[in-house]
């Protein structure tokens, strides 16, 4: 499309007349409408998707703090034992 309007070997002598002639595909306003809406209800549901994952991530650092603390405390006997995940000790094999 610029191509065909363009002079020279630059885009500097497209001018701002040339630009306003211009056709820009516009879909009907009904379909913009419905597009408009779509794109409502997506964000609606991105909202509700962020306030569910900042109330997760709250609910897992209190989990996480709750537990550091009754590891930190004794509350939890053997608990090492129980943590045990088979981690490699380092020893070459």
């Amino acid at each position: 499309m610029i191509d065909n309007v363009q002079v020279g070997a630059t885009r500097e002598a497209l001018t701002k007349a040339m630009i306003e002639q211009f056709e820009i595909p516009v879909p009907p306003l009904a379909e913009q409408k419905r597009i408009v809406a779509r794109v409502d209800e997506l964000m609606a549901l991105v909202d509700e998707l962020e306030t569910q994952l900042a109330a997760s991530r709250a609910a897992g650092a209190k989990l996480l703090a709750a537990l550091i603390a009754e590891l930190t405390a004794g509350k939890v006997p053997h608990a090492t034992a129980s943590l045990d995940c088979n981690l490699p000790t380092g020893t070459a094999s």
